[in-house]
């Protein structure tokens, strides 16, 4: 297997899908090329020892090589949620489009792996136009994912426009966090963001202090600042930075809500908070003819 002789890299199978974990002096982090998909973070204390997994994955989670994987760090591209013209480039004709885009159900190709110096490793999945995703979404383009594990664990994600004119999307990495959906969870950082709550008829509102967590949730915070801190019963958590990422969303889906998710235990959704970042809805990005986009985020304990 290329870049199994790296210290620290292994690969396995699992059902269908190809895993690779990397451990370090910092972390132990499993991702898959299938979507590219992370699925595990484990920090490292002072000690070397393994903290708790800062992700979450479901249990009922497929691993069929075709759907999206229900949980870890799934990529939305071209467009969050479902399809919206608005915000969105323009489909091919009578495409069905699937919901948070088509990537995170793709394989993607395992570019690179590497070591550097400082301790850290690298993991460079890319993912490019073809007749598949040209008879959903007509455009040239080539993505590229960067995760680089070690005190945090950073994600790049890069849109490379290959057309000769703009490309209007949306985008998120949509984070499944092992965190209490209630209102021992606060989040700071979202303050002067607009939230729409679009479980309640996308009302909008100024948000004014940390966001106390409540499920079912489904909301949206365009203008969104780049750092965001959760914290359960006062202690501190959790620590999201982003760069060239205006939105965030919260999703958990509830007790009732989750009944209709087949890969989801019905008791499960008290068990993770997805806290993603991205640019949705009017925070669209338009990138240039020939030229790239990039959205990053680090995640960490504080």
């Amino acid at each position: 297997m290329p870049f199994s002789h790296i210290p620290g890299v292994t690969f396995s199978m699992r059902d269908a899908v190809s895993v690779i974990e990397v451990e370090n002096d910092y972390a132990k982090a499993v991702m898959t090329a299938h979507g590219a998909t992370v699925l595990s973070y484990c920090p490292k204390d002072k000690n070397g020892d393994l903290q708790e997994d800062l992700l979450w994955v479901s249990e009922q989670a497929v691993f069929d090589g075709k759907a999206a994987i229900r949980g870890g760090i799934p990529v939305c591209w071209p467009w969050f949620s479902g399809y919206q013209s608005e915000f969105n480039a323009l489909l091919e004709e009578g495409a069905q489009p699937p919901a948070h885009g088509f990537v995170r159900k793709m394989s993607w190709h395992l570019e690179n792996v590497e070591k550097l110096p400082s301790g850290v490793t690298t993991v460079l999945f890319s993912l490019s136009s073809s007749k598949e995703t040209q008879a959903i979404w007509p455009y040239a383009f080539a993505l590229q994912l960067q995760v680089v594990v070690g005190e945090t664990l950073s994600l790049s994600l890069t849109t490379h426009n290959l057309n000769a004119f703009d490309l209007q999307l949306t985008e998120a990495l949509h984070t499944y966090f092992r965190l209490p959906p209630d209102d021992t969870l606060q989040l700071d950082g979202l303050q002067g963001a607009t939230q729409i709550e679009t479980l309640q008829q996308n009302r909008q509102n100024l948000v004014g202090t940390p966001v106390v967590m409540q499920s079912p949730i489904d909301n949206v915070y365009l203008n969104a600042g780049p750092s965001l801190q959760a914290s359960v019963q006062g202690e501190p958590v959790l620590q999201i930075d982003s760069s060239h990422a205006r939105s965030c969303i919260v999703w958990n889906p509830g007790p009732e809500t989750v009944k209709g998710f087949s890969d989801i235990e019905n008791s499960h959704w008290k068990e993770f908070v997805c806290i993603e970042n991205g640019n949705v809805w009017n925070n669209f990005v338009t990138v240039p003819a020939e030229s790239k986009h990039k959205m990053q985020i680090a995640i960490c304990k504080p």
